[in-house]
């Protein structure tokens, strides 16, 4: 019976660690060669014993680590100073396909100011077989190094790389979109008798990881009215006069650089002559005498409702707020559940607009009922064999206190390899990142996101990655049981075992062909998914002696 058994498309890494003899133990990492070629490797990593070590390969090498390796069994002989001992033997094979390009290569950014920019690429260099190399679909542009192509918009396109022998690997061109400050909503509080005294509102629904943004507010004449960095989920654009406004954001972030771009205009209306204005500051009274003391939280974007009407107003990053109304009798309240209103007495506050009060200042002094408290918790993707999985990981102040100094220690299986973080740790070392953060604002929020690779070996499906991380907080806090988080996540992916059988017209034999009885040989191929994830793309490769005529 003639068969076929075709390998992992993936680089097999595998953990050999021998039984110590003295103190001293020696591991062996290996890379199959690929595409029957001399181009597998073994990395040894010695433990114990007492330096320096001497090595002896089966080979013949005397370095710690070989290349250039056929398929075959290979051992080593570590001897330390004091003449103790280790070894261990790893087998090397054959895998028939190309090494997959790693994802990050794979991926480009499309950045909107430049149209279709995203870029994915593939060193030639590093896919261990022959030169020159086929490329389905083909490349933009090809140099003595790297292939080049061009995706964008949310793409995901399959790939085929062949070689001159035709030994191949599938992957797949990815783009990641830029998008920039998306503005939700925008809410505007109408100005008063003409005069710049409006106000809009201006909702963030999302930034892109990594970038600063700001926003630009220009009136019917082009002029700048309004320019600043955003710092929160609401951006508010006081002292407008009556009229439409144009609006611009600018996003500087890697690998974009910084372009500008429109977003939603908006209209601030006039209430006419007869109107005045309510104002005044929302804080945290910690001492509860009715004035806001140096040192006491102000309460940032929270709502305000104001009857008759359904009005609604807000106060902005430094807890003040500003509401034009026409003359009238109204009732002013902060209806939070998570605060208590201490001064004015009264809730809802009642006040009076008319000409011989056209503006009221009213002062709502609060105490919180939610105590100072920040938290930490993380988000994962998926973790597969040779794949990068991202990490993100969310830190939050949920109270009206800003934090102390933080520091973030994130612990992670040593199987992984770091590859990035969208902020640099001031400690990393392997399974282990840290970082010294200053303080977060009143309700602020803070994101990492981090990108580790996962080993390119099938024999790590369904081990499961563990991780936690851990926030610091230098102030008192009267809850730190959500200052650590963890998470488990289990490797998934595809396995394809397979086999090919044949059988002749006549059946007589399942290993002979017989001239003159027999008129063909059906072949049978059969593979499965016995993993525990996806078969994003199956290619099934025979090869059929040049002697038959295929049916």
């Amino acid at each position: 019976m003639m068969s076929t058994r075709i390998r992992p498309a993936l680089p097999f890494l595998a953990l050999i660690t021998t039984t110590q003899i003295s103190a001293i133990s020696v591991s062996l990492y290996r890379v199959d060669p690929h595409c029957s070629l001399a181009n597998g490797s073994i990395n040894a990593t010695v433990s114990g014993g007492t330096p320096p070590y001497t090595y002896l390969w089966s080979n013949s090498a005397t370095t710690e680590d070989i290349n250039g390796l056929g398929p075959g069994t290979y051992s080593i002989t570590v001897t330390d100073a004091m003449n103790a001992t280790a070894t261990a033997s790893q087998t090397l094979t054959n895998v028939q396909s190309l090494i997959p390009p790693p994802s990050n290569w794979l991926t480009g950014t499309d950045c909107p100011s430049a149209g279709c920019d995203a870029t994915q690429s593939v060193g030639l260099l590093s896919l261990g077989g022959t030169a020159p190399y086929t490329f389905n679909p083909v490349p933009s542009s090809v140099d003595a190094s790297l292939a080049y192509w061009h995706y964008c918009g949310f793409s995901s396109t399959p790939m085929t790389i062949t070689d001159v022998n035709g030994c191949g690997v599938n992957a797949f061109l990815q783009t990641v979109i830029i998008v920039g400050v998306v503005i939700n909503t925008v809410t505007t509080l109408p100005s008063c008798n003409g005069g710049a005294n409006g106000t809009a509102l201006l909702h963030i629904a999302q930034t892109d990881f990594g970038s600063t943004n700001s926003i630009t507010v220009q009136n019917s004449n082009s002029v700048v009215v309004f320019n600043a960095a955003i710092q929160g989920l609401t951006v508010t654009v006081p002292n407008l006069l009556p009229g439409t406004y144009t609006v611009s954001a600018t996003t500087t972030v890697n690998p974009c650089g910084t372009f500008s771009y429109p977003e939603p205009s908006f209209t601030i209306t006039d209430l006419g002559v007869d109107c005045g204005t309510v104002t005044g500051d929302l804080f945290v009274d910690a001492d509860n005498d009715c004035t806001q003391d140096a040192g006491e939280a102000v309460i940032p974007f929270a709502l305000l409702s104001i009857q008759p009407g359904n009005e609604i107003t807000f106060s902005d990053a430094n807890g003040h707020y500003s509401h034009n109304l026409q003359y009238g009798s109204y009732t002013l309240e902060h209806g939070n559940p998570q605060f208590i209103q201490l001064c004015p007495a009264l809730t809802p506050v009642p006040f009076l607009l008319d000409g011989g009060q056209q503006l009221v200042s009213i002062d709502l002094a609060d105490s919180s009922v939610v105590a100072h408290d920040v938290s930490v918790y993380m988000t994962n993707s998926p973790a597969r064999p040779g794949f990068v999985e991202n990490v993100w990981i969310n830190l939050s102040n949920n109270s009206l206190y800003a934090s102390g100094d933080l520091s973030l220690t994130f612990n992670y299986d040593p199987t992984l390899q770091f590859i990035s973080s969208s902020l640099a740790p001031d400690v990393n070392v392997l399974g282990q990142l840290q970082w010294n953060l200053p303080p977060l604002p009143v309700y602020g929020w803070s994101q990492i996101h981090l990108q580790l690779q996962v080993p390119p070996d099938p024999g790590l499906i369904g081990y499961v990655l563990n991780s936690t991380a851990t926030l610091t907080n230098t102030a008192m806090e009267s809850n730190t049981a959500n200052n650590t988080t963890t998470s488990a996540v289990t490797i998934t992916g595809s396995l394809d075992p397979n086999d090919k059988l044949l059988r002749t017209s006549s059946g007589t034999s399942t290993s002979q062909f017989f001239n003159g009885l027999d008129d063909y040989i059906d072949y049978t191929i059969r593979f499965q998914n016995t993993g525990t994830d996806t078969a994003f793309t199956i290619v099934v490769r025979d090869t059929i002696s040049a002697n038959f005529d295929l049916l």
